[in-house]
């Protein structure tokens, strides 16, 4: 079972899923913490959710790009550092920016605990190869 569902995870058709999935939500990411903040909803419990919403803008990034990267061990690397640059530095625009937003240390956390998790669900979902195939040519 679980080698048919590693051979069903690397094949291309799901690879450029995992890729177009990915290069969405990392947009996704960038549209939802930099619009201005008279944009953005108020929602009763904000605080939490909007930790959650960090959460899970963060660990879908990671689980995603790992997957569109094959789920190598320099896909793991890539994504994570990506992921935690990503979250810090849309912390820090949204401090710097004239965006009605605000830089905010927990959210940043929120966003690495993010990245952290996806790693961790990515090693049971996304095996990790030791080596790129000759089609991965976007880690080259």
């Amino acid at each position: 079972y679980s080698a048919c569902w590693v051979t069903i995870v690397a094949s291309d058709r799901f690879v450029t899923a995992y890729r177009a999935g990915a290069v969405v939500w990392t947009l996704g990411i960038f549209l939802t913490t930099l619009i201005p903040g008279s944009h953005v909803p108020r929602l009763a419990f904000e605080l939490s959710v909007d930790k959650l919403i960090h959460w899970l803008l963060f660990f879908g990034y990671t689980w995603l790009w790992i997957g569109a990267l094959r789920g190598t061990r320099r896909a793991f690397v890539l994504a994570f550092v990506t992921g935690s640059v990503l979250g810090v530095m849309t912390e820090v625009l949204q401090g710097s920016l004239n965006i009605q937003r605000s830089f905010d240390w927990m959210d940043a956390l929120a966003d690495l605990i993010g990245v952290a998790s996806g790693i961790v669900i990515a090693r049971v979902t996304h095996p990790m190869r030791t080596k790129p195939s000759a089609s991965d040519t976007i880690l080259k």
